[in-house]
């Protein structure tokens, strides 16, 4: 089989192999595409396989897209555009040239099955707009419970081979740090809790101060109004987006790529890619980044000074880090993106969500569920779950098995050098 290509219908997991052979098995053949994100919200870290392939063979569902088709050439489509034609166009006019208005009357609605649109993105041919229903591209499961089950089983799936691929990355943030002036970790940092939190809280400021967060502007370097700072500029528009490029695939573990028009009179009519990346020394190299990159960023930074870290994902889109301090017995919240330390009601309270699942992945890949800390009370993340407590509760702990029978097998140990 392909590496690292989908389990099969068991529900197995697989992890990635770290030989010479393996990477040059990916440089010979077509990498898997990862789709579009989900309802989780996240960088789209799985990929369709076999099983999911056979599904969607079978699918006769059409969907209502844009089309442009020329002579001669593979059309370009688009879902989630239905009521904004220029941002098809626009997308158009990048892959073919000419402008966005030649196109215009050339662009028709059209109905295509779910397996075509999903051949089109992977040849980097669908522009996926935000007004397309999450979850579009991806095969239907069976019920609410089978989905809960594959969504965990792709995050403990991702947390697991990142693990086994991070000692190099690992190595990578301990020079970052140095070179960067991180402040470094006190002696009794392993027995001194205070010690540890007043590291922690220094170490969150200085990554929030050389780590922005990202609000995409024009990169054209010829551009007048680029843009570039703490808040989003009006005049660029998000078009949608798209498959990435097979090298940013191969090298950043990239997801997808946003395609960002710099629109308006002040604008250079220039479109941007904006790549969202997944590999920790693509992400320090660029400091582009949102809840997404700067996640896996943090959570190495933690790691390489030493504290045992685990990722929070939030299923209505947004992702976190858990550190536990020496002393305190308790896993401490820090989201590197609002510079917060040790708030957890901060999304319930301050931005007024109603959280349905909240899951912490350790190293290893091992969830819990932790959304009781994060939400407002029972009874609204009760209202907001279609499955029971006793459902939650059995599919985490059926996801666990499987990462603790994979992690027996020896290939988690040898990597790490356990």
């Amino acid at each position: 089989p392909r590496p690292g290509a989908e389990p099969a219908a068991t529900g197995r997991l697989r992890t990635r192999v770290p030989r010479m052979a393996h990477f040059l098995a990916l440089a010979r053949l077509p990498p898997t595409v990862a789709l579009p994100p989900d309802a989780v919200g996240l960088q789209g870290l799985a990929a369709t396989g076999p099983a999911a392939a056979a599904q969607l063979s079978g699918m006769e569902e059409e969907l209502c897209v844009l089309e442009y088709a020329a002579i001669g050439q593979r059309p370009l489509l688009a879902v989630g555009c239905n009521d904004d034609i220029d941002r098809f166009c626009e997308f158009i006019a990048h892959k073919r040239g000419r402008t966005a208005a030649w196109y215009n009357a050339l662009v028709r609605n059209t109905t295509a099955t779910r397996a075509s649109l999903v051949r089109a993105w992977k040849s980097e041919r669908l522009l996926y707009g935000r007004e397309a229903r999450p979850g579009l591209l991806r095969p239907d499961d069976a019920g609410p419970e089978a989905k809960f089950a594959r969504q965990v089983e792709e995050h403990a799936r991702a947390q697991l081979c990142s693990t086994l691929a991070g000692r190099g990355e690992l190595r990578a943030a301990r020079r970052y740090m140095r070179y960067h002036g991180a402040p470094p970790t006190p002696m009794n940092a392993a027995h001194d809790g205070a010690a540890a939190e007043a590291h922690v809280r220094a170490l969150l400021d200085w990554f929030c101060a050389l780590f922005e967060y990202y609000n995409v502007g024009c990169m054209n370097d010829n551009c007048a109004t680029p843009g570039r700072g703490p808040g989003r500029p009006e005049h660029v528009q998000m078009l949608g987006s798209v498959a990435p490029r097979r090298l940013e695939r191969f090298f950043s573990h990239a997801s997808r790529a946003e395609l960002h028009l710099c629109a308006g009179e002040s604008g250079c009519g220039a479109v941007s890619r904006f790549v969202r990346m997944n590999r920790f020394s693509h992400i320090a190299a660029a400091r582009r980044g949102r809840c997404g990159e700067y996640s896996i960023a943090w959570l190495c930074f933690l790691r390489a000074a030493g504290y045992r870290t685990r990722r929070v994902v939030d299923w209505r889109d947004h992702v976190w880090v858990e550190v536990m301090l020496a002393g305190s017995g308790r896993w401490v919240h820090t989201d590197p993106c609002e510079c917060a330390f040790d708030q957890p009601r901060l999304y319930a309270d301050g931005w007024g969500k109603r959280h349905d699942f909240v899951l912490a992945f350790s190293e290893m890949g091992e969830a819990v569920d932790v959304t009781p800390a994060y939400a407002i009370d029972a009874q609204t993340w009760r209202a907001e779950r279609e499955l029971t407590d006793e459902v939650v509760a059995e599919v985490i702990a059926s996801v666990n098995r499987l990462v603790s029978q994979q992690e027996r097998g020896g290939v988690a140990g040898w990597w790490l050098g356990r």
